[in-house]
């Protein structure tokens, strides 16, 4: 067993137990990415195979990131998983798509055909002679999936119905790849994904099909034991509530109250914790369109010291109807290309105005943001994403609060 965990986690470089004891927006993510995989595992045998967390290159500097592909005769199928909740609204052309809720309001989130038209768009320039196909899917068992859908090299679907389109699509579409051109395709791209040596056996290096199906068995058992864990977790959850609603009923007006306070507290406080490990784009809210548009980032600066990396960058306010306020809690949240989330205090209090122009910090007149030490980062290349959270938004004369809890990107790799 513990041989097949460490062939899992060369191929992925995501290591499943991990994930499940850190159970933040990252882990429902992977865990997504997991399902999407256990589903997908009978179609590898001679005809087709399986990579995952690609970084394909999109130029000399630049690379994106494939999740999941399958290497079939029919051709290469590029998977983007979503483990979104509630009814899922849009059409295949829209910029973003709408997740409703019967019980809360209504977010909205990019659409995922054009962050997976990226991953086609770098595989098509390795690979011109050879059909791509897109394909969304949501992984999570309380989604109902409504999007229009006119695109044939495009399928979108919830995990339940994922065996029956691709079933469909290998009996229908033509058969351009030999076993010879899946394997060449899969050598091809092996590069590209943390599956950096080969696996070997008494000294051999043993062939695909001996160490990834019974891999790939193995997980399906996780899979079994991870879904009795959530059941037995939601049982619970349900025997907790209802004795918590027996308790309260013992309490006076004024426990009861106090109690509704404490748990909306923390309510939102999970709220704030699952959003602040999350990219901008990641996020369904509107207002961070906002801030985007109201605030230029430039002058992004790297430089290398003993202990970690000094950054800086300036701001520039676009619109005079607006006053963003970063406070003493606002957070700097680093991505690094270990996949590594770190966070830094801002310290200081940091006003900016149209009026002057420029960002008033303190006394001290300058457009830019202090310089920062991201301690424990050792090379600039690893970082990948930084943001600012904790913005808050007031209107011109600065005493009428709009919004809060704003984030600001300010370098994406």
């Amino acid at each position: 067993m513990e041989n097949l965990k460490q062939e899992y986690k060369q191929l992925t470089n995501v290591d499943i137990d991990e994930q499940r004891r850190i159970w933040d927006e990252r882990g429902k993510g992977y865990y997504g990415e997991y399902l999407l995989f256990s589903e997908i595992y009978k179609y590898v045998d001679e005809k087709s195979k399986i990579l995952m967390n690609l970084e394909i290159p999109v130029d000399p500097l630049h690379s994106t990131e494939i999740d999941l592909l399958l290497i079939h005769e029919t051709g290469i199928y590029v998977f983007e998983a979503k483990h979104y909740k509630g009814t899922i609204y849009g059409r295949d052309s829209d910029n973003t798509w709408t997740q409703f809720f019967k019980t809360t309001a209504n977010k909205t989130f990019r659409n995922p055909i054009i962050q997976n038209g990226y991953h086609v768009r770098a595989l098509k320039s390795l690979f011109p002679e050879i059909p791509i196909y897109s394909v969304i899917v949501f992984t999570n068992e309380e989604v109902d999936v409504r999007i229009e859908n006119d695109n044939p090299y495009i399928d979108i679907c919830d995990i339940t119905f994922l065996h029956d389109i691709l079933d469909e699509n290998f009996e229908n579409n033509e058969k351009v790849n030999s076993y010879e051109k899946v394997n060449e395709i899969f050598k091809s791209l092996s590069k590209y994904s943390p599956l950096t040596e080969s696996i070997k056996y008494n000294g051999k290096e043993a062939p695909f099909e001996s160490w990834f199906i019974p891999m790939l068995d193995s997980l399906k058992n996780q899979k079994k034991i991870l879904k009795e864990e959530k059941d037995r977790t939601k049982k619970q959850r349900k025997i907790l509530i209802i004795t918590t609603i027996l308790s309260v009923a013992l309490f006076v007006i004024g426990s009861v109250a106090s109690f509704l306070f404490t748990h909306n507290y923390y309510l939102n406080k999970a709220e704030k914790l699952e959003q602040k490990y999350l990219m901008i784009d990641e996020i369904d809210n509107n207002s961070f369109d906002l801030v985007d548009s109201c605030i230029n980032v430039s002058e992004e600066n790297f430089h290398s010291f003993l202990d970690g990396i000094r950054f800086q960058a300036k701001l520039t306010l676009l619109d005079s109807n607006y006053v963003f306020l970063i406070g003493e809690n606002s957070k700097y949240i680093v991505r690094t290309s270990d996949g590594q989330i770190h966070e830094y205090d801002m310290f200081d209090r940091l006003v900016y105005s149209k009026s002057a122009n420029t960002l008033s910090f303190e006394e001290k007149i300058s457009g830019h943001l202090s310089q920062i030490n991201f301690i424990g980062i050792s090379e600039i290349s690893d970082i990948i994403y930084i943001k600012i959270t904790d913005i808050s938004l007031y209107d011109v004369t600065g005493t009428n609060l709009i919004d809060d809890n704003l984030e600001l990107e300010l370098y994406s790799k």
